[in-house]
Parts: structure tokens; sequence; C-alpha cells
């Protein structure tokens, strides 16, 4: 468990399997000091020994509170007033103890002291109290206290007259309500067959659809719209590409080249597009809008929203938002498009912004819904062919 949280704590740098198990193993052979504190607790030595101030927070099963030495009364000698923006400390000096005085006499005090020295008695009486609640609050199954005839001890302020004690009722002995018989028979039971079996049937009849907004969008879409060309490399290297601005987003100084080669792996896409990956993504980094995101106080990669379609009650709409950031009090929506329509940026933009318009508008739409602000701009990112546009 140990291994497993340093892992944790490094997982930004960690994109595969190859390069856990070779963390791992530097771990194992190097001298990297490490935390003697065992994360499991031992089996053995079941039974721990602490003071009431470490045992706050903690519970057992079973709970003893030992010690029955006699507790003297407090002697106040030292207050502390932390009410204001200062701390001021009031402070009594005392002589040797002697004879009856076992508080010593007063030789200087502070201002005021009896009333200081009032404040911290009530101080030290609720304090006394909280610790008493403690001790009374860690078991869970059973508590047993040690208490010392004829003397005060430790545990003292459990002890109390019966009389402040409430009698708990005793419940009286009840029995089971007589339910009278039930005739069944043949018609009777087919009847309850049929009942059941239409209940059935409406239980497994759906009462919603959960749809995706790019797909409910293109749906509502009057205008013909083209069909999406994923390019040479097939919707694999949108998959990859869309993986690696959302991890470049959050960990700009990361070496993406581990988190490429696994998506690689993942996609079956070629070896060779390694270098056109990064290369695509690195250009993406220089772009204006990337550096705008950058800057916002407030980003968000990945971002998925779900709502209810308008005017319907039987329709979900769930999706993913690639960028949104925050410029001002208002929203800008970015979704990263990595298709290929032709050798004109021109031509393309044209094309990609008729074809997604629609989709863009839904998000924007459940964007303004869910963060109650407006979406002043909502765009595409073309990675093929290094444009942003607003759309």
């Amino acid at each position: 468990l140990g291994v497993i949280e340093r892992l944790r704590q490094t997982r930004e740098q960690l994109w595969n399997l190859e390069l856990v198990t070779e963390t791992l193993e530097q771990w194992q052979q190097g001298d990297d000091e490490q935390d003697p504190v065992p994360v499991v607790p031992s089996s053995q030595g079941p039974v721990r020994i602490m003071n009431l101030h470490k045992a706050k927070g903690l519970e057992a099963t079973f709970i003893f509170l030992a010690g029955v030495q006699q507790i003297p009364k407090d002697r106040i000698n030292l207050h502390i007033n932390r009410a204001g923006d200062e701390s001021f400390g009031y402070v009594a000096i005392r002589g040797e103890t002697a004879g009856r005085n076992r508080n010593g006499l007063v030789l200087a005090h502070s201002a005021d002291w009896e009333t200081h020295a009032e404040n911290e008695a009530r101080f030290l009486e609720a304090e006394r109290d909280r610790l008493a609640y403690v001790a009374a609050t860690r078991a869970r199954a059973g508590l047993a206290v040690t208490c010392c005839e004829g003397a005060r001890g430790s545990w003292d302020f459990f002890e109390a007259d019966d009389e402040s004690f409430l009698p708990l009722p005793v419940a009286e002995l009840q029995e089971a309500p007589t339910q009278g018989g039930v005739h069944l028979d043949a018609d009777n039971a087919a009847a309850a067959s049929e009942q059941a079996s239409a209940l059935w049937r409406e239980a497994l009849t759906s009462t919603y659809q959960v749809v995706a907004a790019k797909a409910d969008a293109l749906e509502k879409e009057t205008r013909p719209v083209a069909a999406a060309q994923s390019g040479e490399h097939g919707t694999e290297w949108g998959t990859a590409i869309h993986a690696l601005l959302e991890a470049a987003m959050q960990s700009p100084s990361a070496d993406l080249t581990p988190l490429a080669l696994t998506l690689i792996d993942e996609t079956g896409l070629a070896p060779d597009t390694l270098d056109p990956l990064l290369e695509t993504v690195a250009r993406v980094q220089t772009s204006a809008i990337w550096k705008r995101a950058r800057k916002s106080g407030q980003r968000l990669v990945e971002a998925p929203f779900i709502r209810l379609a308008a005017g319907e009650e039987t329709k979900i709409v769930r999706g993913v938002i690639d960028l949104a950031f925050l410029e001002g009090d208002n929203w800008v929506l970015v979704d990263y498009k990595s298709d290929r329509v032709g050798t004109d940026a021109s031509a393309a933009e044209k094309k990609l912004a008729s074809r997604y318009k629609a989709q863009l508008d839904a998000y924007a739409e459940a964007w303004e819904q869910v963060t109650g602000k407006k979406v002043t701009e909502r765009g595409l990112l073309l990675t093929h062919y290094d444009r942003y546009i607003t759309v």
C-alpha cells in the first residue's frame, strides 16, 4: 500500500505499465529514504496504550480506561487569552508549597488576576468535560472503567448517583398479530400470475433514452450535413490526439512520448505515427487559443455534461466538451476536430463549420444551463489544418 501511494504521487510521469515496472525496480535497488511507519498495522500486539489526547478521532472495539491515581486540584498559575487578534498571557508567581497551602503562597501576579484565574478555571472545567466525552465515546462494543474505592481517581467524573440517570422502560412481551387465512383457487392463481407478468412487462419498458449530444444535434439539423471523414489514419488518430491534448493541457511540462506510445499500441496505429502525433500536439500548444486557455484561472478538459433534452422529459442528452475555459465572466468552448476534407484550408473551414455548428450550439446551450453563465465563444480547433475557427 505504501508503494501504491508513492506511485499515485508520480502518476503524471508514469503513462504505461513499462514505466511503472522500471520505477519499482529503481525503488527496490536504490537507497531512497522511506517512511518507516508501516501502512498496514501489524497483526501482532492488538493492544494500544495511549493517553486521551492521542485517542481523539480514533475508535476501538474494546476500551479500558486505566489509571487510578488521585487527581489533585488544578493549580492555576497561567491564563492565556486568545479571544482577539493577539494573544495575551497572565501569570501568578507562587512560592514553595508548605503545610496546608499545597498551592504555594502567591508572591506576585498580573493585574485583575482573580478574574483571569476564574476564566482559566472555566476553561479547565470545559477541557475536563471534553476529555470525558472523548473517553466515553471511543468504544464500539465494550467500555471498562477503572475505579479506586475510597479515593478520587482518574475517572471519577463518571461516578453519579442513581437518581441522575433516567430509568429505561421495560418493554412488555409482544405477540405477533394473527392473520386470517386466504382462500386460493385456480382462477385466483391465474389472475395473480397475469397481473405479475403485466407488472414485469411495465417495469422492463424503458421510460427514457440516453443519446449523445453530437448525434442528437446532427439529427435535429435541417440542412444536409456531409458525413465526417476521418482521414488516412482513421478514427484512431482522433482518439490519440484527444488524449494527448488532454494530457498536455493538464501537465504542460510532461513528456508525452510514453503516453503516445501507449496510445499507438492501444488504438492499433502504425509505429511511424509517433512523430506526427507529437508534432501535431506541439503545433496546437503554440496556437493563440491554447495560450488563452492556459492563462485562464479556470479551465476544464474533457468536461462531461448531462441534461434533459429541451421540451422532452424522456430524453437525456450526454456529451463531453474537449476544452472549456473562463475568460472574464464568460465561457469559451473549444472542440478538437481532426477531420480532413481536402487540401484547401479555407474551403475546409467552411465545410467543417457547417458540419459541426449544430453540435456546438447544443454544447453551448447545455453549458449555459449547467453553469448559469454565458458562452460567448465556441470554436473548432482543426488539428490537421492548424486553424482555430469560431462557429
